[in-house]
């Protein structure tokens, strides 16, 4: 399965896919051994990308950038 194009939010490349097509893509690319990383993001990750050329870059340059339909992304969700 080919790697859908990203919609570009505020300068960030998003891909938007459901969870069954991220996990699809997600096991394609572990099978064909593709390497890269998978990014989750949020609207607070938008901004900071807006702010941080770098980790703009970081967002830009994975494997995939998804949506995380409102949870939260970080460290905050380890907390208890």
């Amino acid at each position: 399965m080919a790697v859908p194009s990203r919609a570009n939010v505020l300068g960030v490349g998003v891909h938007a896919l459901d969870l069954n097509s991220t996990l699809h893509l997600m096991e394609s690319a572990i099978v064909s051994g593709t390497k890269g990383y998978v990014c989750l993001t949020n609207v607070h990750c938008i901004v900071e990308a807006r702010k941080n050329p770098n980790y703009r870059t970081v967002l830009n340059n994975s494997f995939l950038t998804v949506p995380t339909a409102g949870q939260r992304c970080g460290s905050d969700t380890l907390k208890d």
